[in-house]
């Protein structure tokens, strides 16, 4: 499934509901999804695809942290490790 296919089936909830780069929205999309869709053909690929995109947010969250926290305390980060 690709983003503009899941926004297809997202058509009926609120805009704020829609938005796909915050991670508070994929939560809610997640819990609510088949509740909502259940009756969709694609639902349950829909909802292996949200929780994808949760993935790769908490994994660009957490690099972005990796970075602040070498720049801040560089004495406890060496070259050795991963900083993204």
């Amino acid at each position: 499934m690709t983003k503009p296919e899941l926004m297809e089936i997202l058509e009926d909830l609120p805009q704020r509901r829609r938005n796909l780069n915050s991670f508070r929205n994929l939560e809610w999309l997640e819990r609510n999804f088949l509740y909502r869709f259940k009756n969709h053909p694609r639902a349950t690929e829909a909802v292996e695809f949200i929780r994808e995109l949760q993935y790769r947010k908490m994994a660009e969250s957490e690099r972005f942290c990796n970075k602040w926290m070498a720049g801040i305390f560089p004495h406890l980060y060496n070259d050795s490790k991963e900083l993204g």
